[in-house]
């Protein structure tokens, strides 16, 4: 009789170890992959950013080439109209 308990005992504790080893493993795999998807996802993101920087920068030189002219002609202009 304390065989059958012990031998019980002795298997539902391997059982549980089993069953917290595995969960232990799949929250490790499920871990590991948020990880992965998140440092994706970041990365992502930093390569859209420097496209748009790229692009705000590209619009910056063209506007400021733009004023840079019509300022020019302006004060052109200008002095023409106060001679």
């Amino acid at each position: 009789m304390l065989e059958t308990i012990l031998g019980g005992a002795i298997g539902a504790l391997i059982s549980a170890t089993t069953l917290l080893a595995t969960g232990a493993s799949r929250r490790g795999a499920e871990n590991r992959d948020a990880a992965l998807r998140l440092t994706i996802a970041v990365e992502t993101v930093a390569s859209r950013l420097e496209e748009l920087h790229e692009d705000f920068k590209a619009d910056r030189k063209e506007i400021f080439g733009r004023l840079n002219g019509i300022e020019q002609r302006l004060s052109g202009i200008e002095a023409r109209n106060y001679k």
